[in-house]
């Protein structure tokens, strides 16, 4: 599997999550065993989903190596920094289910990318 495919793959489980997010807001927080939203905001993060949805897809259609190699630091340091809010600021464990997914989608971009002779872990 090269890395362009797996941010490809990637992209379509963003459209996914952001369609489900704004078309189903109630529904995708019962999947991750949370209350209904209270407010209209979640349509707003699930638009912001269906943004980056589109970035992924185009990058990985223009096989952008350095996007591929940001997306890795990026998705494991959310999937981090969710962990640290979970165990010190009281939020939710749940969310760690949806960026679960993430994260071990950024571990397979990274093997796709030392697969390939790139950098899977590049800062700059």
């Amino acid at each position: 599997m090269t890395a362009q495919k797996t941010i490809e793959y990637f992209s379509y489980y963003l459209l996914v999550l952001g369609a489900c997010l704004v078309f189903a807001p109630a529904l995708m927080a019962a999947f991750i065993l949370l209350p209904p939203p209270a407010d209209n905001n979640i349509l707003f993060v699930g638009f912001l989903v269906l943004v980056l949805a589109y970035y992924y897809w185009r990058m990985a259609r223009d096989t952008n190596t350095a996007f591929f190699q940001a997306t890795v630091i990026g998705r494991l340091g959310l999937f981090l920094a969710t962990l640290i809010w979970v165990v010190f600021a009281g939020l939710a464990a749940n969310y760690l289910v949806i960026l679960a997914i993430d994260a071990a989608g950024a571990l397979w971009t990274a093997n796709a990318l030392k697969r390939q002779g790139d950098a899977g872990f590049k800062f700059v």
